[in-house]
């Protein structure tokens, strides 16, 4: 037998999004006492102290377990990813003789990885374009030896693509210069911190974790900037096109 009361509970940030009334349950020696206490006519402000108590500390516990189910939701997202890299770079390794058996299969994993990363990055709130940037400031310092420091934003940028061939390749192909990319990331960067509000994913885009999008307030150049560090790192993106200007004329 079991007392069953409503109490608003704080916003959970687990994975899954879940109604933020969780029932409060009285049961065992925490029933026995509120019956007790019921029926030597306690004063409303004791029972009240006594429901508060316990309801504090549910939502501890339930705050616990859903922080105990985000770290272990991280780690087996970097688990899959760790995984995803060796096997991609071990098929990299075998396509000098087996080009034709594994071209397909590098493909299909480095999509897996694509969308795993981008899950990985939702999870921490970083599956943005202003995301992604802070993303790779806070981690650059494994695959490179240059250390973030937000004072010294260019000079950090351009020490990063400077050790980052891949990066710079698909700098080249979109035919971005590479010798003063560090400015135009910093610019990047500011242009997205100046204007948070329009720089915010859509709702639409909100709905599915598998996509980083790439578009507004960023000019062509800008956007072309953050689809090279999606791959550099690995996260599946959609560049969004410039909306064309209408004329007076032609609305």
């Amino acid at each position: 037998m079991g007392l069953l009361l409503m109490f608003k509970q704080p916003m959970s940030t687990a994975p899954s999004s879940e109604d933020t009334f969780k029932p409060f349950i009285a049961s065992g020696p925490q029933f026995n006492i509120l019956r007790t206490l019921v029926k030597n006519n306690a004063d409303d402000d004791t029972i009240a102290t006594y429901l508060g108590t316990l309801s504090s500390l549910q939502a501890t516990s339930y705050r616990d377990e859903k922080h105990q189910e985000i770290r272990c939701y991280r780690e087996e997202k970097l688990k899959e990813i760790g995984c995803y890299r060796e096997e991609i770079l071990r098929l990299q390794g075998e396509l000098k003789t087996t080009q034709a058996l594994y071209s397909g299969e590098v493909k299909l994993l480095t999509k897996r990885l694509q969308y795993t990363m981008a899950q990985y990055l939702r999870q921490l709130g970083m599956l943005s374009m202003r995301g992604i940037m802070e993303y790779i400031q806070c981690t650059m310092l494994h695959p490179t030896d240059v250390m973030w420091v937000s004072s010294q934003a260019q000079a950090c940028w351009q020490a990063y693509v400077d050790q980052r061939p891949s990066l710079q390749e698909c700098l080249l192909k979109r035919r971005l210069a590479v010798d003063n990319v560090g400015q135009d990331l910093a610019d990047v960067y500011k242009t997205l911190s100046e204007d948070i509000h329009g720089s915010q994913t859509p709702t639409l885009y909100q709905k599915y974790d598998s996509v980083l999008y790439i578009g507004a307030p960023l000019v062509q150049k800008q956007r072309e900037l953050i689809a090279c560090l999606c791959e550099d790192v690995h996260v599946a993106y959609q560049v969004m096109p410039i909306a064309p200007v209408v004329g007076p004329n032609e609305a």
